[in-house]
């Protein structure tokens, strides 16, 4: 891991731009001393960017992926600022899941609150806990079909929903204006669900869903001036989940982000991983998906291949201030 820069300039040595400003030009809460502090949080964006698109191993992804968790690097290629502070109570088992092969891409806790301000009246609010994630299907320590497995027993799941497709296989578009709102989907690249690296089930690669087609919200708030208001007040939906139908899903990009050029990662292609979200069907404070998902794969015989090898540390060299701004010109 390469050491903080030591340097009390205040200006970014890639951009020379402030560098306590975010990637939209917003002052930056407090003082960031990991990793690359020496330039700004948007050089940071793009350098991690460009690191990540140098790996083509799984496990490397893995690594850099814990150092954003960890705190050691601010950014990510899919986030432009540091994990909320909601997500620190999830990190023990986000960061155990990698152990397993799971890229975390996106999580909640489930979360329920009532709060009164002089100057807004009463809001009350309540999210769903949703866990979203990469498993590889093409790897030499994978078993493609536990990996199946696994989404087959996540879709079975009564106390959750359960989304996943293929993040580097493209499927077919409807026409403007309608919705394909079939459960499962063969995808049109790769669409034998074979693999020169190794073989998946019939519908390993498939769009599935157990979801509502249409939406899942995960959260959602209403607020009024006094308590008894409230109780009257309808919710108001606030943030949906991922793609619940196959017409949702990005188009040429992945679920952990893109390169500098909005490339896709060789490690991701390499790897053609599933991408899998689940969420609560409920709205519920007590469901804890991490746990829900470590126990699956412990059941369908999927193992911490990639205990040992997150073990190593990543190498985190500072970038090349030179060209870093250059990249996001």
């Amino acid at each position: 891991m390469a050491r903080p820069s030591s340097s009390t300039n205040a200006r970014c040595e890639s951009c020379d731009a402030p560098k306590n400003l975010d990637v939209i030009g917003q002052p930056i809460k407090g003082v960031y001393t990991g990793a690359w502090s020496n330039i700004c949080r948007r050089c940071r964006h793009t350098a991690q960017k460009r690191m990540w698109t140098s790996f083509s191993a799984w496990e490397d992804l893995l690594r850099a992926n814990l150092t954003y968790l960890d705190g050691h690097i601010d950014v990510s290629p899919n986030y432009d600022v540091p994990i909320s502070p909601e997500t620190t109570r999830l990190l023990p088992g986000l960061k155990r899941l990698h152990e397993y092969g799971l890229l975390s891409t996106n999580s909640q806790p489930g979360d329920q609150g009532l709060a009164f301000k002089a100057e807004t009246g009463c809001i009350q609010w309540k999210q769903r806990p949703y866990y979203d994630f990469l498993v590889p299907t093409v790897h030499e320590s994978v078993d493609v079909a536990k990996v199946n497995r696994l989404v087959d027993a996540l879709m079975k799941h009564e106390d959750i929903v359960t989304t996943a497709w293929s993040d580097s296989d493209e499927y077919p578009k409807s026409k403007e204006g309608d919705v394909n709102e079939a459960r499962e989907v063969a995808p049109t690249f790769h669409a034998t669900a074979q693999n020169e690296a190794g073989e998946g089930t019939d519908k390993t690669y498939y769009f599935r869903s157990n979801a509502s087609p249409r939406v899942h919200w995960v959260s959602s708030y209403r607020k009024a001036n006094s308590s008894k208001e409230l109780r009257d007040t309808e919710w108001t939906n606030q943030t949906r989940s991922g793609p619940t139908n196959v017409d949702e899903i990005p188009r040429g990009s992945s679920t952990c982000g893109n390169g500098p050029e909005w490339e896709r990662f060789p490690g991701v292609m390499n790897a053609r991983p599933l991408a899998v979200q689940v969420a609560a069907r409920e709205w519920t404070t007590k469901l804890d998906l991490q746990e829900v998902v470590e126990r699956t794969c412990q059941r369908v015989g999927l193992g911490k291949m990639f205990k040992s090898v997150l073990k190593r540390e990543l190498m985190v060299d500072v970038p090349d201030t030179t060209s870093v701004s250059q990249l996001d010109e």
